[in-house]
């Protein structure tokens, strides 16, 4: 069972946004665009004890006192594989709202709804903006107390309420004081006529606001009699979602592994997992690090791996030195062993995504490119799946040369709104460092700018002057002033001229008095100017394929 596709809608700073997964996925972008808030909706989407407020509404469409319809947060996961159990279970008893399959995807989709305080504005702002199976679903949510003390406000209970609220009453005061066998019957007859009443009440409260409300809709009412019925499926639980970021610690890693295996294993058993632990950290670190040996110090609880255990233990000496007092390399480079051993120990049945937020931070760059070819293996096994977010070039290159297109995140100036967008083609025949730090973290640098100019002046077999005269050719504007240094007249030129000329050419201010061609030279050295120049021979090399095939 694999993700295929993601929707999630009003959620932070993403008012919509659709993905699709692959075994291996990067996502890339600028600080603070949302990278993080695309791991953090599929952690909601899979952790059912994350809770969400009126302050994860998307920026663009807050207004949790007054919602409108397409204000609720959502995340829709569409899985497929084989190994999907779709069964004869209702699914509208699932509790992520809907399940349902289309396109040979099951599509899970689990909601988040702002609520007013009291249950009349619930009913009354929700009447107005949601079919009836959400205000079922408000109602459902409400305690026995809340539903009559609101049903009552409206109208008299009938006979039917009255006789099993008063056989209520009557079971919580003969509740037997001892625990037993006896106690435990009697709270299961209880929790029997306080769901008979809840539907009752529901059931009534429900037609109410149906019969007043023009649209009608055919929905199955919630069956109260059986909480098992309201619990996800059980092939959901089998899957994962592990999020690690740079500031995880060691042990949670190690704890996500083995955890499963302590819960069935003996005292002994787990000392032995640690001691093998130990040693495979020990030897994956020795093949870069000249370092002693990677232990586990003796604790009351053996079955779990806490930061202050794992210590470094030297030949030479008695003293341990604990990994926390060691440099954040290295500590990284013991996370990086953990996740080999990750994906030697995952049992392969075992589905799971892992997600890894900037897995490079404070390694140097080759240290950067293992770590993310070891990240990428986890993605090897045909159950599972990888995400990563980055801010590194190298990592990035590397994906270009792994063929593998990553989600671009953007914010345009000025706006809260982040959108996802692929990243466009590169337009140099080979791998450069400067074409992805233009593409994935927007810089134009000047080296990127040399690198252009000088392909199109290797693929046209022109030089400078017939490069400019070429692009004038194409349409591109002509106008911009340059004054020769040489001679310092005035040309007319195309932007790619002038940036690439002040490059080559710098007018270095002499004494006296500055030249005008000093003063006018220099503004093609700004920021904007040379990423507009990029834009123009980018666009003019893609619209002529011919020229340069």
């Amino acid at each position: 069972m694999k993700i295929k596709k993601v929707i999630i809608s009003n959620f932070r700073a993403f008012k919509h946004a659709e993905f699709e997964l692959d075994d291996f996925n990067c996502i890339i972008g600028k600080n603070d665009t949302g990278k993080s808030t695309l791991l953090a909706a599929l952690e909601w989407f899979f952790n059912t004890n994350k809770k969400l407020d009126s302050d994860d509404y998307a920026i663009a469409s807050i207004c949790p006192n007054d919602c409108p319809y397409d204000s609720i947060i959502s995340v829709e996961v569409h899985f497929v594989g084989e190994d999907i159990p779709l069964g004869e279970k209702s699914t509208d008893k699932f509790i992520f709202n809907h399940d349902f399959k289309r396109n040979d995807c099951v599509c899970i989709k689990k909601k988040y709804m702002y609520h007013p305080n009291s249950l009349e504005q619930q009913i009354g702002y929700s009447i107005k903006q949601f079919p009836f199976k959400q205000i079922g679903k408000i109602l459902s949510d409400c305690s026995v107390e809340e539903l009559v003390n609101y049903y009552t406000k409206i109208k008299e209970l009938d006979d039917d309420a009255n006789e099993l609220l008063s056989e209520l009453k009557s079971q919580k005061e003969n509740r037997p004081k001892r625990r037993g066998v006896g106690q435990l019957i009697h709270d299961e007859e209880t929790k029997k006529t306080e769901n008979k009443l809840k539907k009752n009440l529901c059931e009534k409260l429900y037609k109410l606001y149906s019969e007043k409300n023009e649209q009608i809709i055919n929905d199955q009412w919630l069956d109260f009699d059986d909480e098992e019925d309201r619990l996800p499926l059980d092939w959901f639980y089998s899957y994962m979602f592990h999020i690690y970021t740079s500031q995880t610690p060691i042990s949670v890693y190690l704890n996500s592994i083995f955890t499963p295996y302590n819960t069935r294993k003996l005292y002994d058993s787990i000392k032995e997992v640690k001691a093998h632990t130990a040693g495979k950290i020990t030897e994956i670190l020795k093949t870069n690090y000249d370092i002693g040996q990677i232990a586990f110090e003796e604790q009351e609880r053996v079955n779990i791996f806490t930061e202050d255990s794992l210590v470094f233990k030297h030949d030479t000496s008695s003293i341990n030195i604990p990994l926390k007092n060691r440099g954040e390399g290295i500590q990284l480079a013991i996370k990086n062993a953990v996740i080999k051993l990750l994906i030697e120990i995952y049992e392969k049945k075992q589905s799971a995504i892992f997600a890894f937020e900037e897995p490079e931070t404070h390694l140097h760059p080759s240290a950067q490119l293992e770590m993310y070819k070891t990240i990428k293996a986890l993605s090897k096994n045909p159950n599972h799946q990888v995400i990563i977010t980055t801010h590194s070039p190298y990592i990035v290159k590397e994906l270009a040369n792994d063929n593998i297109n990553p989600i671009v995140v953007t914010q345009e100036k000025g706006s809260n709104e982040s959108k996802l967008e692929v990243l466009s083609k590169r337009v140099l025949p080979y791998v450069s460092m400067n074409e992805i730090n233009y593409i994935a973290f927007d810089e134009p640098s000047i080296e990127y700018h040399i690198e252009l100019y000088g392909y199109m002046q290797n693929k046209l077999n022109k030089n400078v002057s017939e490069v400019d005269s070429w692009l004038k050719g194409k349409g591109v504007d002509g106008s911009h002033v340059w004054y020769d240094t040489r001679t310092f007249s005035m040309e007319q030129r195309t932007l790619p001229y002038c940036v690439r000329n002040n490059i080559d050419h710098p007018l270095v201010d002499g004494d006296g008095e500055k030249h005008v061609a000093y003063t006018n030279n220099n503004q093609y050295d700004d920021r904007e100017v040379i990423k507009e120049s990029i834009e123009i021979m980018r666009n003019t090399i893609v619209n002529n394929p011919n020229d340069f095939a």
